[in-house]
């Protein structure tokens, strides 16, 4: 799964960085998750 991939590397990157406060980073990433699903499912499946 492409979006299981993009997922742990940014949580990862996240982690790495250390900028972004865990409060934060919740949010953010789940914001991230839903856009890219949505991303996905519109591709595949046509719009629809």
């Amino acid at each position: 799964m492409l979006v299981a991939g993009l997922t742990a590397t940014a949580c990862a990157a996240v982690i790495a960085l250390g900028d972004v406060p865990l409060g934060t980073a919740g949010p953010v990433l789940s914001s991230i998750i839903l856009l890219l699903w949505r991303t996905w499912r519109d591709r595949r499946c046509g719009g629809g």
